[in-house]
């Protein structure tokens, strides 16, 4: 009986140290609400700058009849950026990067044949100078040379082979 009483008190003793956040009665399906509570409360200011986050638009193409896919990012009128994951991601793995250079860029990010929701290549070896292939052929879709590059691990090997191969 005792020990439970303990355990009671110490429970009740981390409950008023965790702050407590009180945030207004407001519709927050509307965006109009969510400002509104934003200027009620600081600590939903957070939750409206991460709402006007807009997500990346999906797109598909073809490079030697095997569909890929590759998101877009936005930012219309800014140099061309492409970003190219390693071998064992996807280019949704890129996200947090993206929205930080989608102030300077318009970003792309291409998943790689066989990863994300680009199709398998049957036959395939998914040698590097297939996947420089596919990112050849998506830099030719988007066309906005000078394009920048942006690869890891396996991703910087073939935007290095690209790259030398220009």
């Amino acid at each position: 009986m005792l020990a439970q009483g303990r355990q009671s008190r110490s429970k009740q003793a981390d409950a008023e140290r965790v702050p407590r956040i009180l945030v207004p009665a407001v519709d927050y399906k509307s965006f109009a609400g969510l400002q509104l509570a934003a200027k009620r409360s600081p600590t939903v200011t957070r939750h409206v700058r991460m709402s006007k986050i807009m997500e990346p638009i999906s797109h598909f193409f073809y490079s030697d009849r095997l569909k890929l896919q590759f998101w877009d990012y936005g930012q219309d009128g800014k140099p061309a950026l492409v970003l190219v994951h390693g071998g064992l991601d996807h280019a949704r793995s890129w996200d947090w990067v993206a929205r930080s250079l989608r102030e300077h860029y318009h970003v792309y990010a291409l998943d790689l044949r066989g990863h994300g929701n680009s199709a398998w290549a049957p036959g395939a070896m998914y040698s590097v100078a297939e996947h420089v292939l596919d990112l050849s052929a998506l830099l030719d879709i988007i066309n906005e040379f000078p394009i920048r590059l942006v690869g890891h691990s396996l991703g910087g090997i073939v935007v290095l082979h690209y790259n030398a191969a220009q």
